[in-house]
C-alpha cells in the first residue's frame, strides 16, 4: 500500500500535503524558468536589433552627419527599439507561451474526456475570440496614436 493511501489518516493528510507542497514549489519554479527565458530572450533581441541599427548608422557616410547630432541618433534608436520589443515582441512572445499551455491543457482533456474538452475548447475559443473583437477598435485606435506619436 502506497505512504499517501495509508490506513492512518494523519500519515495520509501528511503525506499529501508534502505532495502538494512539492507540486507547488515545482510548478513555481517552472513558471520562474519560463519568465526568465523569455525576458533573456526579448532582452538579446533588444541588444541585436539595436546594435544592427547603430552599426547601419555608423556605416553613413561623413556627409550623412553634418547636419544630425550623433548622440540624439544613438538615444532615438535604442528608445524606438526598446519601444518595438516591449510593445510587440515581449507580448507576443507572453501570448505564444501562454498558447502552448492551452493546447497543453486541452491536449490532456482530450485524452481524459473527449466531449468536456470539445465544450472547453468552444468556450475558451469564444471567450479569446470576443475579447479579440471587443479590443479590435482599441488597439488600432493606440496603433495610429503611436505611429503619430513617433513621426513628430
Amino acid at each position: 500500500m502506497p505512504v499517501w493511501a495509508s490506513a492512518n489518516p494523519r500519515v495520509s493528510c501528511f503525506s499529501s500535503a508534502w505532495g502538494v507542497f512539492a507540486t507547488l514549489v515545482l510548478s513555481i519554479g517552472f513558471k520562474a524558468l519560463t519568465t526568465w527565458s523569455l525576458l533573456h530572450f526579448t532582452q538579446m533581441r533588444n541588444y541585436s536589433l539595436g546594435r544592427r541599427l547603430v552599426a547601419g548608422y555608423l556605416h553613413q557616410p561623413y556627409e550623412w552627419f553634418l547636419d544630425r547630432h550623433s548622440a540624439d541618433l544613438g538615444k532615438t534608436v535604442l528608445s524606438e527599439v526598446q519601444l518595438v520589443v516591449s510593445t510587440a515582441l515581449s507580448p507576443l512572445m507572453q501570448a505564444l507561451a501562454q498558447g502552448a499551455v492551452v493546447i497543453a491543457l486541452l491536449a490532456l482533456l482530450v485524452a481524459a474526456d473527449p466531449p468536456l474538452a470539445l465544450a472547453v475548447s468552444l468556450a475558451l475559443g469564444l471567450g479569446y475570440g470576443g475579447i479579440y473583437v471587443a479590443l479590435r477598435r482599441w488597439r488600432r485606435r493606440s496603433a495610429c496614436i503611436w505611429s503619430n506619436h513617433s513621426l513628430t
